[in-house]
């Protein structure tokens, strides 16, 4: 259960660094796309070039594969309507950006993202 508590508390975080970004979208919306970064996170792919440092290239190239896989599991469970270009799109970039922030801090978040991955999946 501490998984998902984490979860909670990561989702808790995230809303807080989104600022008036999270009342705009609704909180349950930035849970989800929260859960669904977690979910979809390339932990490999990013250990494996994390010794490039976060503003590489490959770092962002693997962000947009994760924002695409991000907008196509949304679409299927909730729809693309008006709020996707307008203020969900940037919420996801900001969330992923607050999770590399998170990735790049120390081994213990990276430890952290990966055993909540888990409890994202429901």
């Amino acid at each position: 259960m501490a998984d998902a508590d984490d979860l909670a508390r990561l989702c808790d975080y995230v809303a807080y660094r989104l600022g008036p970004r999270s009342q705009h979208c609704v909180r349950w919306r930035v849970d989800e796309l929260t859960r669904l970064v977690v979910q979809n996170w390339p932990e490999r792919h990013l250990e494996a070039i994390r010794h490039h440092g976060r503003r590489h290239a490959t770092v962002r190239h693997t962000m947009a594969l994760v924002r695409c896989r991000i907008r196509e599991v949304w679409e299927v469970t909730y729809g693309i309507g008006p709020l996707w270009p307008l203020l969900l799109a940037g919420t996801v970039d900001q969330i992923c950006d607050t999770m590399l922030d998170l990735w790049y801090a120390d081994q213990a978040w990276r430890d952290r993202i990966a055993a909540m991955r888990p409890a994202a999946k429901r």
